[in-house]
């Protein structure tokens, strides 16, 4: 099941939307699909924590700019 979160995603993933439409237009799911779904989200909230250690998000130019000022003694954090 690792690669569920890899290479395999989009077949993941597309099931995943799968039931959420069926459960949202009010088809609503069974036993067996409701705990898939509940694996398919946990899988979902895996591949977004995987992404976010192999792309980590960089700072924006208001980020670094606040830490610039900060550097030069020119931004005091509010107490």
């Amino acid at each position: 099941m690792g690669s569920a979160i890899t290479t395999g995603w989009e077949d993941t993933d597309r099931r995943r939307c799968q039931l959420i439409r069926k459960d949202v237009k009010g088809g609503g799911l069974d036993d067996a699909e409701a705990a898939e779904l509940i694996t398919l989200e946990a899988l979902a909230d895996a591949r977004i924590a995987l992404m976010d250690l192999l792309y980590p998000a960089q700072p924006d130019d208001i980020q670094l700019t606040m830490e610039r000022l900060k550097n030069e003694g020119k931004w005091e954090d509010e107490q």
